[in-house]
């Protein structure tokens, strides 16, 4: 079902990666007494996962073929396609104050 394989992962994967955010990051806030900034943080992490992100699309078979296809990686989407995106984004400037 559409419950079972796609509404629920993506739940409980946004949950476990805001979880792990606020984990990690209240550990490097406290790490040295000052700490980092949060927003420096969350920027860092953003950059190393959108290169990881590249290097994978180009590294991998189906990565290549999806963006070598008519439509590229954006081919199935849909306006409701914006809205996990959204939230993912928000639930990472709301991990960061």
């Amino acid at each position: 079902t559409s419950l079972s394989k796609g509404i629920l992962p993506c739940l409980t994967a946004a949950f476990i990666s805001g979880l792990a955010g606020a984990l990690s990051q209240k550990g490097v806030q406290m790490a040295g007494g000052k700490g980092r900034s949060p927003y420096l943080y969350t920027m860092e992490l953003s950059v190393y996962s959108s290169i990881s992100l590249l290097i994978s699309m180009f590294a991998t078979k189906n990565g290549r073929k999806a963006l070598s296809e008519e439509g590229g990686i954006f081919k199935h989407w849909t306006p409701l396609s914006i809205i996990p995106i959204t939230v993912r984004a928000m639930g990472g400037l709301l991990t960061a104050m």
